[in-house]
């Protein structure tokens, strides 16, 4: 969730700068600039809007020429917000969004059921990071559970709904964990008897807004998509003058100890000599699974780090070389554009069409190679069969590079 905590950055810096009793007013138009920022990174981020505006207000009742520099800097500001990326989908697309069509039904058309799903998505995420103390076990028992009616009325407004299955939060389903899901929590308790100062007017602008992007965005990515919000939420336990509660600090202390270890343990960064560790395991415990389980995810780590590369012919390496890689969405393009200045990729799904330029060479998994080959009429010789393990819960699969020798032309 890296792209998101740029974000989070920018809008934080936003209100860090919104001048108080340490800044002086003209710090307004850079605060301003801070929140446009955060705007380009996601589009997501413009309820981050409201938030800042509370702020906003709240100072210009204190000092009245904060509105000078602000709308001095607010021409710059649009020029780096998300304001020129929805113009341009406004001109090619029709739609600010770029999606039209909500072909990628993240539009949601019904907001009440989408608040439901987006809720007990960002519940479920959130309390399977850092450890998983059975939270898959939970939810995977609490889903038949679920009312079929509600289920259906979810599915509906929110087609990419889903509670998470997986041990850890990664990728689209990545969320800030169960410590701070606690912390978040107390926070609403604490913030439902108190909103005395900036801080509590804050926390409610964030809770509103956090409620009206799960109302209106139907995505997988909700709990990380509501990063920048976080921080905003828990100000209520750290309510009132002087330093933060007790309670708040020893939590935070907590939090931050229990998030450090996904840093040590993940597979991605290995800290730990994990071969060894299986090795020990099977030899105390010849029928534990976690042996194979460990090879295969380090042996996927091993094996990403030069993705489909490996299925480029030697003898073409150092060619000019046009791919085209028939993808799932989620295999490494990146080691195929190397050397950089002598390869272009172009990855496709099996069910979009091909380019209309031939290519030079196809990669493709060798399962969907004779139906997506026979639907397009391509013909092609093989130069090439690898097996790879990219994901380990998805184990080897072979892959094919072809050399097409004949193509469909302009469809």
């Amino acid at each position: 969730m890296a792209n998101d905590l740029l974000g989070s950055f920018w809008f934080l810096a936003s209100l860090a700068l919104l001048p108080g009793r340490t800044l002086d007013r003209g710090f307004a138009g850079s605060s301003l600039l801070s929140l446009a920022l955060s705007t380009a990174v996601k589009a997501s981020n413009l309820v981050l809007c409201l938030p800042w505006l509370v702020k906003f207000i709240w100072e210009s009742l204190r000092e009245r020429s904060l509105w000078r520099p602000a709308l001095a800097t607010a021409p710059l500001a649009l020029l780096v917000s998300f304001a020129p990326i929805a113009c341009l989908n406004i001109r090619h697309t029709g739609d600010w969004s770029g999606d039209p069509w909500n072909e990628g039904a993240m539009k949601a058309r019904q907001p009440l059921p989408t608040l439901v799903g987006n809720g007990s998505l960002v519940a479920a995420v959130n309390l399977q990071q850092p450890i998983n103390l059975g939270t898959g076990w939970f939810f995977g028992s609490l889903t038949p559970l679920i009312p079929q009616k509600i289920k259906d009325a979810v599915l509906e407004a929110y087609p990419r709904w889903t509670l998470p299955p997986d041990e850890f939060s990664i990728e689209e389903n990545a969320g800030w964990g169960w410590p701070i899901a606690l912390l978040l929590i107390l926070s609403a308790a604490a913030g439902a008897f108190s909103v005395k100062n900036i801080s509590g007017y804050l926390c409610l602008a964030g809770w509103i807004s956090a409620v009206v992007m799960m109302a209106k965005l139907a995505s997988e990515a909700m709990p990380r998509l509501l990063s920048p919000l976080y921080p905003l939420l828990l100000l209520p336990l750290g309510l009132g003058p002087g330093k933060p509660s007790f309670l708040f600090r020893k939590a935070v202390f907590f939090a931050l100890g229990l998030m450090l270890l996904p840093l040590i343990l993940a597979p991605s960064r290995p800290l730990l000599p994990w071969s060894q560790i299986g090795r020990w395991i099977e030899r105390i415990n010849p029928s534990s699974n976690w042996p194979d389980r460990i090879a295969r995810v380090v042996d996927a780590y091993r094996q990403r780090a030069q993705g489909l590369q490996p299925l480029i012919p030697m003898g073409m390496s150092d060619e000019l070389l046009q791919v085209l890689l028939i993808s799932n969405g989620n295999d490494p393009e990146g080691p195929l554009w190397f050397p950089y200045d002598k390869r272009r990729v172009e990855s496709r799904q099996p069910a979009d069409q091909p380019p209309l330029n031939q290519p030079d060479l196809i990669l493709i998994r060798e399962k969907d190679w004779p139906g997506w080959s026979f639907q397009w009429g391509i013909e092609a010789r093989p130069m090439g069969r690898i097996s790879l393990v990219l994901l380990a819960r998805v184990g080897p699969e072979d892959w094919l590079c072809m050399q097409p020798g004949t193509w469909p032309g302009k469809w």
